[in-house]
């Protein structure tokens, strides 16, 4: 029997978070969603193994996406992180975030297939 793979997502925005939580839910991802980044990293720190990767909004009161991954990081190097952003996902922000990986963002807004794909994509980089 495989594993469930185990999905933290971090969004300011209640519906941007259900929109992501239901979608992955459908392909079969176990979602835990969090509004509040702090919150976020303080469940990460206790239970760093749950997780195969961090789905994060880059702009976030409290604390931002990047802060959050080079955090979570501390604890556990080894985890998968992606970085969801309304702003161009262009060179000049993936430079600005080295400790993501090249395919690690998501343009916002995006369809509910988008996110889906996007980290199945990741999830199989690794």
């Amino acid at each position: 029997m495989q594993q469930r793979v185990r999905i933290m997502a971090v969004d300011d925005e209640p519906d941007i978070l259900n929109i992501v939580k239901m979608s992955l839910a459908k392909w079969g991802y176990e979602v835990d969603a969090f509004l509040d980044p702090v919150v976020a990293l303080d469940h990460f720190s206790q239970n760093a193994s749950a997780y195969s990767l961090i789905l994060t909004d880059i702009k976030m009161p409290g604390m931002s996406g990047e802060e959050l991954a080079r955090r979570a990081r501390q604890t556990r190097p080894d985890v998968k992180v992606m970085i969801m952003t309304a702003f161009e996902v262009d060179k000049a922000l993936k430079e600005s975030l080295p400790s993501i990986e090249k395919d690690g963002f998501l343009q916002k807004p995006f369809h509910t297939t988008d996110v889906c794909v996007a980290v199945k994509k990741h999830l199989d980089a690794a």
